[in-house]
């Protein structure tokens, strides 16, 4: 299914931990939403992709992204990779 963060970003989601991340093939982008308090959903970060991402994967601390013919992207340790403002073990559920 799809869905909506903030009325415009159009997702598939993902859940890991208290991360809520939303992937859009037809926008090339890609919104990372910290679910905490689950009242007040907050967006850490929306940000573009070089090509159509499909549904993502959290292992390890790593941010996999299938990103259609532009391959697979991975951000080791995305939380600091991305300068999320979260504590990483509270937002990762670990």
């Amino acid at each position: 299914p799809a869905y909506r963060f903030g009325g415009r970003f159009l997702g598939k989601p993902t859940v890991f931990g208290n991360a809520l991340i939303l992937t859009s093939r037809v926008e090339s982008a890609l919104a990372i939403v910290d679910i905490t308090d689950l009242q007040h959903p907050r967006l850490l970060r929306e940000m573009p992709t070089a090509g159509n991402p499909s549904t993502v994967s959290v292992r390890n601390g790593a941010l996999i992204i299938p990103d259609g013919n532009n391959g697979l992207v991975i951000y080791d340790d995305f939380v600091s990779a991305l300068e999320l403002d979260v504590d990483q073990n509270t937002f990762l559920g670990n």
